[in-house]
């Protein structure tokens, strides 16, 4: 798949950032956003992005989260 969904929920804050990273720590892609109070659903290309495997965080002022994704075309 050329996409990944991240869902970001209403108690993570008004103000988000997503960063991604490849396994080398290079910042491949990072987002602002302003969350909602429905929270959102956000579609990121990964097109570009080479297989393997890659960390994200998701930040606000009130949570942070991190995690893996696997890309594979």
């Amino acid at each position: 798949s050329n996409s990944v969904s991240i869902k970001i929920l209403p108690n993570y804050g008004k103000n988000i950032i997503v960063q991604i990273f490849n396994n080398t720590g290079k910042r491949v892609y990072s987002k602002s956003m302003e969350n909602n109070s429905k929270g959102i659903i956000k579609n990121l290309d990964t097109s570009t992005f080479e297989n393997g495997l890659y960390h994200y965080i998701i930040s606000s002022n009130k949570y942070n989260t991190q995690g893996k994704l696997m890309v594979v075309h």
